[in-house]
């Protein structure tokens, strides 16, 4: 069956348009959305995010980059990312580390 995790990011997810993953690491959450929904994961480790982008994740768009969060939060590179409205942001892995 599903683990604690999957029935959690399924339960609060199923109703966000727009999803940030905070330490998204593999992607893992983005599993629990489904297609119209967006999602964009962020994390700090390049082994982690490559594993990500090659999961299959069924959303209307999904960007997964490698960054730490303070210049992902500070950086006018990514304010395309950090200006946009985000229906949930979830944080799982993130508070693990």
């Amino acid at each position: 069956g599903k683990s604690y995790r999957d029935k959690l990011v399924g339960a609060i997810a199923s109703t966000s348009n727009v999803v940030l993953d905070l330490g998204c690491g593999t992607a893992a959450s983005a599993r629990q959305l489904n297609p119209e929904q967006k999602y964009f994961g962020i994390d700090v480790s390049s082994k982690y995010i490559s594993k990500a982008k090659k999961r299959n994740i069924q959303c209307l768009s999904k960007k997964i980059i490698v960054q730490d969060l303070k210049t992902f939060m500070w950086n006018d590179k990514f304010k395309e990312f950090t200006e946009g409205a985000y229906s949930l942001t979830l944080a799982l892995g993130f508070l693990l580390h």
